[in-house]
């Protein structure tokens, strides 16, 4: 295992790093907005909005960022605007110690591998499945989260697997063209939708 996405738990982060010393801890870009939004100074003045909207704009160039060097030169700009600001002098602080130091720090496009998640969102639908089905949001034991995962597994082997293809998706895929897409580089580019940068390849 080289990758694990996380969502900012130290705890996890801390027993990733037991188990796997050399694998590289991705930050759940989903995850990542939402914390921001929620340490987003709510005294800012008259320009509240203005200064909120420049944050999410300024984070959302950082994530993607698709070089090392691309990101740096982005910060420098970044961090200056916001030093202008008396009002972000805290939010910049606790930026720059939680995103840009420690386990966090990839999150960023250049982070991870060419056409990888930037989330973690999917697993999350997963558990929340489990929750509704099996546990009912409860904690429980070990013996009892046993018992529940010998349910799933025996609920799963009754599951039909047989392969419902979807030719669309294909049919789709092969009336793209180059000009469907805008190249970062010889691996990695944007699928372009409406004339924007939509889906990282």
């Amino acid at each position: 295992m080289r990758f694990l996405m996380q969502d900012a738990q130290a705890a996890c982060a801390a027993a990733a790093k037991q188990c796997f010393p050399e694998i590289t801890i991705l930050m759940c870009w989903f995850h990542l907005k939402q914390n921001i939004k929620k340490r987003i100074p709510d005294k800012l003045g008259k320009h509240a909005k203005t200064y909120k909207d420049m944050i999410e704009k300024d984070v959302v160039s950082l994530h993607y960022s698709n070089t090392y060097e691309r990101f740096i030169h982005l910060k420098m700009e970044i961090f200056e605007r916001w030093s202008q600001i008396e009002e972000m002098n805290d939010f910049k602080q606790y930026f720059e110690k939680q995103w840009l130091e420690g386990h966090w720090i990839n999150w960023p496009l250049f982070t991870r591998p060419p056409g990888f998640s930037t989330t973690n969102n999917n697993t999350e639908g997963f558990n929340k499945t489990i929750k509704n089905i099996y546990t009912n949001y409860e904690r429980s034991t070990i013996l009892e989260g046993c018992n529940v995962i010998k349910r799933m597994v025996t609920d799963l082997i009754k599951f039909d697997y047989s392969l419902k293809r979807d030719n669309s998706l294909i049919v789709k895929a092969d009336e793209l063209i180059l000009s469907d897409f805008s190249m970062i580089d010889s691996l990695s580019a944007y699928r372009i939708v409406n004339n924007e940068n939509k889906y990282y390849i």
